[in-house]
């Protein structure tokens, strides 16, 4: 599988829901952010693929459990924070932006290792 040609689909998720966060109609807001989650969940395999290839063979098991566990303690905590700003601000959007800016913060963290793998 060439995965250099499945790269421009790694932005699907941020673009929709980011269209998600500025859309007029809630259905339509709904169904981008589930949308979404679902292309979120494609890239799961690719993830754990590429963290393979950028740790040594004699510390993956480690890495992935750190890699894991830090990312579903992330997750736990996600509803908690959105529903803290949501309540704060009153609107879905403040929440919503919230992704998008730590999706694009994510990304940004990942430039460095763009060319190196």
């Amino acid at each position: 599988m060439n995965l250099r040609a499945l790269g421009a689909f790694s932005s699907l998720p941020f673009a929709l829901t980011f269209l998600g966060a500025i859309a007029a109609n809630l259905y339509a807001a709904a169904g981008l952010i589930a949308l979404s989650s679902g292309f979120w969940g494609l890239t799961v395999p690719a993830v754990y693929a590429i963290l393979l290839q950028m740790v040594p063979q004699s510390v993956a098991a480690q890495t992935t459990g750190i890699f894991n566990g830090i990312a579903n303690t992330v997750g736990a905590m996600a509803p908690l924070v959105m529903g803290t700003l949501i309540g704060a601000t009153g609107t879905f959007n403040a929440g919503l932006f919230l992704l998008v800016g730590v999706s694009l913060a994510g990304s940004a963290a990942l430039l460095p290792l763009l060319r190196r793998y």
